[in-house]
């Protein structure tokens, strides 16, 4: 609609020029979207570091119950993250 009522006000045709919107989110928003994006990437390397966590004290010979504790997770979740590891 922008296109048209441009092409209208200046009587060129439509298709004769380039036409960008670049909306002005307002700081909040931006900031919120920077928070965010950073929240997940540093989800992802706790995940990542966490499997890498549980591999080196599987393989050290540390129970899952003692690296559940070291890690401040569940015995269950470690079980999780090294059978998903494994099969990786």
């Amino acid at each position: 609609m922008a296109r048209e009522a441009i092409a209208l006000m200046l009587d060129v045709a439509p298709d004769s020029f380039e036409l960008e919107v670049s909306p002005q989110l307002p700081p909040k928003v931006s900031h919120a979207l920077v928070a965010r994006r950073a929240a997940r990437e540093a989800d992802l390397a706790a995940e990542r570091a966490t499997a890498e966590a549980v591999r080196e004290l599987l393989a050290d010979g540390y129970t899952v119950r003692d690296a559940g504790r070291m890690l401040g997770i569940s015995p269950q979740r470690v079980s999780q993250i090294a059978q998903a590891t494994a099969a990786a």
